[in-house]
């Protein structure tokens, strides 16, 4: 049976091993930790040093770890983390040694895992096997990384009610179990073979391969073979592909929202603050409003809540990237102060809006912005001057730029607000978001860049309840993020990132229409990085690559049925996965040929929220 590493960064290699293991994978600053070659009870941090790598004792006294310089840690873990948090470390000698991020091996060769990657678990070590596999049946399998030995592969199975860890060897290009077993070109070929014919035990038993366990996770690379998985239709039931299947288990998921309360949205002061009397916010994520105390009338409610990537052992593949969003619903008339003492108080600098004011003939957002020259007194009471100073408009996008002031005193703050006018509330977009999203956070890194010394706070996006198409936006964005940070070669999963900024606010991504398309627009963005990298790097060239990214097979069909509204849509029509591996498939819907028109009555607040 395999050993665990203590966490990501611990390595049961030698020195030797260490180096080649860094220059050839690693980059500048990684380091890794690894058993101490001179001393049992020791340990050794290799760090890549860009043309070498050096290695530097850590020697343990009294179960603590001590480093060079004398600081001393209780624990691998928390050492690491104080290196992560310093990034340079200080030989006695004064010799500074920069150390960026733990060591990650990732797969090159992703052919390796055809044919298995529906059931590898990128990321977990055995203890997580053990807890992913106890509660299923005998004969319940996953495939996962070696943790002691960087390049191999473990199969972890249920055998009776113990949990069994076999490891895959590679000896010389060819994988196989046990010294005598025999070899095989892929990992997919040897466990293929296995769940055909039994592997015996040194005491005589057999070890049944029946139920392959399916992972959400799988790396950015594959992401073709993934979505080629996902449109096959599911064994458990065959009416539905696999795609529903994971969307469908996702939705029967209780655990993120089990401990979560919404008492505040739900009390009767509040209730006429609420768009759509279903979609609260959760108690423990909402924006709390800064009230004075003398003044009983303010009060510190608004439908809105922290969204950010948490890092902690259920999100791994989150590693390395931060980012943190407030989500909210479309302005009431009467939330619209509110919604301006939230830019303010939480410091933010761009707005995104994922709707129209009115759709269908229902309002979705009420206007709680100046014209282009106008100004607006907003807040609790008129505390708050907005400005409208810039405004553009294309086809699809409005850039609306505001300055924002508040009364005794000097700040003058710089507000972007874009708003995506081509993903209504029943449809995904059409043409690909990354390309506005690309636009957004370029234009929001700038505002960051100019605002160094007062840092800027979250970015605020909405469409009208908060849920559907924003929490799509978000999922998305989170993800590309991981892979520009990461690279392709790192494990991203689209129903974790969902079920991570459902805990922090309940109903994101409502439909499997949204779902699906998160996982075309991912495979969009990689592959307009594929195409940037054969045809270098050119603006025009990404905006044509992604400008042509659409959904569903039925350009054709927009001219068929005449007898229909053009801009209706068949609720209970599921956009499938596009066949083609380059994007998707529709036109724009038209947009209205007047900027605005006289908006019906306003919605009741008693009504719920369907669809999305």
């Amino acid at each position: 049976m395999e050993t665990d590493r203590p966490n990501n960064f611990f390595y049961n290699v030698s020195g030797e091993r260490a180096q080649e293991l860094l220059l050839e994978h690693g980059k500048l600053g990684d380091f890794l930790v690894r058993p101490s070659e001179s001393n049992k009870n020791d340990h050794t941090l290799s760090v890549h040093r860009g043309d070498r790598v050096t290695h530097v004792k850590i020697p343990m006294r009294d179960g603590n770890y001590i480093l060079p310089n004398g600081t001393v840690f209780q624990n691998l873990k928390s050492l690491v983390e104080h290196i992560c948090q310093e990034n340079v470390f200080a030989e006695p000698d004064g010799t500074v040694i920069e150390m960026r991020t733990p060591f990650m091996m990732r797969i090159t060769d992703k052919s390796l895992l055809i044919g298995c990657d529906r059931f590898f678990h990128p990321m977990i070590t055995g203890r997580d096997a053990e807890i992913l596999l106890m509660p299923e049946p005998h004969g319940t399998f996953l495939l996962r990384e070696s943790s002691s030995t960087p390049g191999e592969f473990v199969i972890g199975v249920k055998c009776n009610d113990e949990i069994l860890h076999i490891k895959i060897h590679n000896a010389n290009g060819r994988y196989k179990v046990g010294q005598h077993g025999e070899a095989f070109r892929t990992v997919g070929d040897l466990v293929k073979n296995y769940t055909e014919v039994n592997m015996f035990q040194t005491n005589g038993k057999p070890v049944h391969l029946y139920f392959p366990l399916q992972s959400t996770s799988f790396f950015a690379s594959m992401i073709d073979e993934r979505i080629d998985f996902l449109k096959k239709p599911s064994k458990r039931n065959p009416k539905k592909d696999n795609a529903a299947e994971e969307f469908d288990t996702l939705q029967n998921d209780s655990e993120p929202n089990i401990f979560n309360s919404k008492r505040e949205g739900r009390k009767q002061e509040n209730a006429c603050k609420n768009r759509y009397k279903n979609v609260l916010p959760f108690d423990d994520s909402r924006i709390k409003l800064k009230t004075d105390p003398d003044e009983p009338r303010q009060s510190d409610y608004i439908n809105a809540n922290y969204v950010e990537v948490l890092h902690d052992e259920r999100y791994r593949e989150f590693e390395g990237f931060n980012k943190k969003y407030i989500t909210t619903q479309g302005c009431l008339e009467n939330t619209i102060g509110a919604f301006w003492r939230m830019v303010w108080q939480e410091n933010s600098r761009t707005i995104v809006m994922i709707t129209k004011e009115v759709e269908r003939g229902k309002v979705k957002c009420v206007p709680y912005w100046p014209g282009l020259g106008e100004e607006l007194e907003s807040g609790f009471f008129g505390e708050i001057l907005i400005k409208g100073v810039m405004e553009e408009l294309d086809d699809n996008f409005i850039r609306r730029e505001f300055e924002i002031t508040k009364k005794n005193t000097d700040e003058r703050r710089r507000i972007l607000h874009f708003q995506l006018l081509f993903w209504d509330d029943y449809e995904c977009p059409v043409n690909s978001v990354q390309c506005y999203m690309d636009e957004i956070n370029r234009k929001s890194e700038d505002i960051q860049n100019d605002a160094l010394d007062n840092p800027i706070g979250p970015m605020i996006v909405h469409c009208s309840a908060g849920i559907g198409r924003t929490g799509t936006y978000i999922v998305i964005d989170i993800l590309i993020g991981v892979i520009k940070h990461n690279g392709l070669n790192w494990p991203i999963d689209v129903a974790k990132a969902v079920r991570m900024v459902r805990e922090q606010r309940s109903q994101m991504v409502q439909n499997e229409n949204q779902y699906n398309f998160i996982y075309e627009a991912v495979r969009a963005f990689i592959n307009s990085t594929h195409e940037i990298k054969r045809n270098g790097f050119n603006q025009q060239n990404i905006a044509n690559s992604l400008n042509q990214i659409k959904i569903n097979d039925r350009e054709e069909n927009s001219h068929v049925n005449h007898s229909k509204n053009p801009n209706s849509a068949d609720l209970n029509t599921v956009i499938p996965f596009s066949d083609s591996k380059n994007g998707l498939i529709l036109s724009p819907p038209p947009l209205p040929k007047k900027k605005s028109k006289p908006p019906p009555p306003p919605p009741s607040q008693n009504q719920n929220y369907v669809n999305s």
